[in-house]
């Protein structure tokens, strides 16, 4: 890994220790803004704002159909060290047999520095 890492560094024309520290920096700026996330998205399900089945399955067919603009090199570079397995973050809540929906964010929005 240590490679992996000074080759990155390398080609940013950075040292390690900085590219670590700023890592780090990230990882817990995307920490707090998803635990602040979730207790907004919790909040909104004790107010009753959620939504049903279908009004989510909407939406979400409506942002996969929509087309999407190509990034530029740029917003490529600057989201390599950020990739996720799902894109999606949800917070729910199950009461009875019913799936409650507060909040749907995608891994593409702006997260936090």
């Amino acid at each position: 890994m240590q490679a992996e890492l000074d080759g990155i560094a390398a080609q940013q024309g950075r040292d390690s220790a900085s590219l670590v520290k700023e890592a780090v920096e990230r990882l817990i700026g995307y920490d707090e803004w998803f635990i602040r996330q979730v207790e907004k998205g919790l909040v909104q399900i004790e107010r009753g704002e959620v939504l049903d089945h279908d009004e989510v399955a909407a939406r979400m067919e409506k942002r996969v159909s929509e087309p999407k603009p190509r990034p530029s090199r740029k917003e490529i570079r600057n989201t390599r060290a950020c990739r996720s397995l799902m894109p999606y973050l949800v917070v729910y809540k199950v009461a009875s047999d019913v799936l409650y929906m507060a909040r749907i964010l995608h891994g593409a929005q702006d997260w936090p520095r």
